[in-house]
């Protein structure tokens, strides 16, 4: 416990976390609009690691994201970190990660955290999963830009809210690729 809340402590900069002063509501209402208002509010913030308690803010630099990734990867013009297997909005089991350019300041802040849902029929069926879960949560998405390529859906679905987005993204490259990106709208390419 001493060392989860040294986590805390770092991740909060210096906030004092003593376990019952929170910056994020948890757990959520049953009722379902109220969730939807305190999951959006967390949101605008950062996200609820719901699993371990850990709230990971989008002031957080990038060099602080190893202090909570599980595996870390450098290649020639990028970082990847993983933040592994994590319970997130109410309940959804993610794949968490998180790539910085290496044009892009350690110091900069992250913008946000995705999942790679997979390819093909297995992507597919993650995508159109999580598309069900997102809307039972959110209510309808906010733009849907999807159409077909044979009997699968390409395109984008978001929620917004504020300065957040959540995204469902399918592509084709060669074959299908379907991610989820959830954290700052972003307006540059870059992030």
């Amino acid at each position: 416990m001493k060392l989860l809340d040294q986590l805390h402590t770092l991740i909060f900069r210096g906030k004092e976390y003593n376990g019952s002063t929170k910056i994020f509501k948890y757990p959520y209402s049953g009722d379902i609009v109220k969730k939807r208002e305190e999951i959006w509010q967390n949101l605008q913030n950062g996200l609820l690691l719901e699993d371990t308690g850990v709230f990971v803010p989008w002031t957080l630099p990038f060099y602080e994201v190893d202090n909570i990734r599980e595996q870390k990867k450098e290649r020639a013009d990028r970082t990847e970190w993983y933040l592994g297997k994590r319970i997130i909005l109410d309940g959804y089991e993610a794949q968490l990660e998180l790539m910085r350019w290496k044009f892009i300041a350690d110091d900069k802040p992250i913008k946000r955290l995705s999942e790679n849902l997979g390819r093909d029929e297995q992507g597919l069926e993650r995508f159109n999963y999580l598309r069900e879960y997102l809307t039972n949560l959110f209510g309808e998405p906010t733009n849907v830009d999807l159409q077909k390529f044979g009997d699968a859906d390409i395109g984008s679905i978001s929620w917004e809210n504020g300065d957040i987005a959540l995204s469902l993204v399918g592509i084709e490259h060669f074959d299908l690729r379907y991610t989820f990106h959830i954290g700052m709208k972003i307006t540059n390419a870059a992030y």
